[in-house]
């Protein structure tokens, strides 16, 4: 299993594209910050399974890790939310923490 953070932008789209083409069918999860990005085709053209989570909610995060499950975590995470705070860091340290406690084997890929 595999979950993608930031799996709505350019990057995370790519990534699914790809694996899906090389021939991956471990099972993949876009993590996403909105929940009407979900209703996006893609993702389900895709067989891609979608969450919703804030990243600069350390729950949010460990909640997705938990209930996803995956051997593999990827964040494409970056930018600003609606007040300027930027996710690139406590975003990614969240996430970072929560599959550390999740799943200390998995893979993280930044």
């Amino acid at each position: 299993m595999l979950t993608i953070f930031g799996a709505n932008g350019k990057s995370g789209r790519e990534l699914i594209t790809r694996l899906l083409s090389d021939g991956f069918s471990d099972g993949i999860t876009a993590v996403l910050r909105r929940p009407e990005q979900a209703e996006d085709p893609f993702f389900k053209q895709h067989g891609a399974n979608t969450a919703t989570a804030d990243v600069l909610d350390a729950q949010a995060c460990a909640a997705v890790i938990r209930d996803s499950k995956p051997q593999t975590v990827v964040s494409f995470v970056g930018g600003k939310n609606e007040e300027g705070i930027r996710s690139d860091a406590l975003g990614n340290i969240n996430i970072i923490a929560a599959t550390k406690v999740a799943n200390p084997q998995a893979r993280f890929v930044l």
